[in-house]
């Protein structure tokens, strides 16, 4: 008598402990949307029925969990039924223990209006379509979207370093974006969208069939930054680097050679010759500013860590750095592919005193490079066998915050 008593005290605390946490949630989750109400009335921005119902993925509380390979995701704190009510992936607790972390994975065909959604590969024909992609809507008062790639590995470029057989895309955005392929995993991209109203589109398109992509992956975190969020890149970013030391890569950039092989559709001189691996694009890299001292560039410890032009054979020494009218063409005078350092300076180790730079390319980086600003600028000029390049590998360069500077 007494061990059915005792299990039935158990069985009654369990469901009532069920139910403080289930009622819980929904008063949280129905407080987070008066609050939302009435912060949409004070802002004058009711245009729709649905708007307060994306506002509340801003305004519940983070919380962060792991994916199936063990990778940190970022979740939202939700009740268990709102989590599945939202479409939302219930993985760990939060509100110690009242609420469920719901993360939001997002393939194929799919959409999300949530702060932070994850565009995996999870679908079973992710490579056999012609497109693979997720609507993002939008919510109120943001202005970028942030693409963190935890993984992505796509088909490389072609010998020429453009994107042909599969690539990343986005359309929708303020500005159009360029395409990015190959080797990605812990790059980012910055994505603006201040003044656009439509929905966000983020795609894999696959022009190859499914044989050559068949060992693609991707898995992007999309997060949308609130135009008053500290982390917004500056206007013009189109990657932002939040940290005062870190290092900074090309896409798809390797120490290894491309895949891609000159043939005889080439100059004959080009027969044979790896293609490069740095796409065919421009873009802005930016820094946060800490100290506002500017930054020092250095090139990384892997080799070779700084192939853009010309043509890299690892069986000969480096040439001696390039730089401003160094790396003008001599049959036109112009530039071809380069790296932009406004502001900058050369420091060797030998050298008290700075010489002025700023373009670099060739097949080494100088020692040391200062600037004043946070903004380099990849450039290129969409050609690599016209200009007798081949066989580079991009850049990978680190860069640190200086802090000795004058008021």
């Amino acid at each position: 008598m007494t061990s059915t008593t005792t299990m039935g005290a158990v069985v009654v605390l369990t469901l009532a402990l069920m139910v403080i946490t289930e009622v819980t949630g929904v008063q949280i989750y129905e407080q987070q949307q008066r609050e939302e109400v009435v912060d949409l009335q004070r802002q004058h921005h009711q245009q729709d029925d649905n708007r307060d119902e994306r506002r509340l993925f801003n305004s519940s509380g983070f919380c962060n969990t792991k994916n199936y390979t063990n990778m940190p995701e970022k979740g939202v704190c939700l009740s268990y039924f709102s989590c599945l009510a939202k479409g939302g992936v219930r993985k760990g607790s939060c509100w110690l223990g009242f609420g469920t972390c719901c993360v939001f994975e997002r393939t194929c065909g799919q959409c999300s209006n949530a702060t932070v959604t994850y565009f995996t590969d999870r679908h079973p024909y992710s490579t056999m379509l012609d497109s693979c992609g997720i609507t993002i809507h939008k919510a109120y008062n943001v202005c970028q979207l942030r693409l963190d790639m935890i993984k992505l590995d796509l088909s490389e470029p072609n010998v020429e370093g453009v994107c042909v057989d599969q690539y990343l895309q986005v359309t929708g955005a303020d500005t159009q974006i360029f395409t990015i392929c190959g080797s990605n995993s812990g790059q980012h991209l910055i994505v603006p969208a201040r003044t656009s109203f439509r929905p966000i589109t983020i795609s894999i398109i696959n022009n190859n069939d499914a044989t050559v992509n068949a060992n693609s992956r991707w898995n992007i975190k999309v997060e949308q930054l609130s135009c008053n969020s500290s982390d917004l890149a500056p206007m013009g970013c189109d990657q932002y680097y939040l940290e005062p030391v870190g290092s900074v890569k090309s896409f798809n950039y390797a120490t290894n050679p491309s895949s891609a092989i000159y043939n005889t559709t080439y100059p004959p001189t080009r027969l044979g010759t790896r293609g490069t691996r740095h796409l065919q694009a421009r873009y802005s890299i930016c820094v946060k500013p800490w100290s506002h001292c500017g930054l020092s560039w250095t090139p990384s410890i892997d080799q070779p860590s700084f192939t853009i032009t010309d043509i890299y054979d690892s069986s000969f020494p480096l040439p001696g750095f390039q730089y401003d009218s160094l790396c003008a063409t001599n049959y036109n005078n112009t530039f071809t592919d380069y790296l932009m350092i406004p502001g900058g300076s050369i420091f060797t180790p030998s050298s008290t005193t700075g010489i002025p730079a700023s373009i670099f390319c060739g097949l080494k980086f100088p020692p040391e490079v200062r600037a004043s600003g946070y903004q380099v600028i990849f450039i290129t000029n969409d050609q690599e066998a016209v200009d007798n390049d081949a066989d580079n590998r991009g850049f990978h360069l680190i860069y640190q915050e200086q802090t000795n500077c004058e008021c």
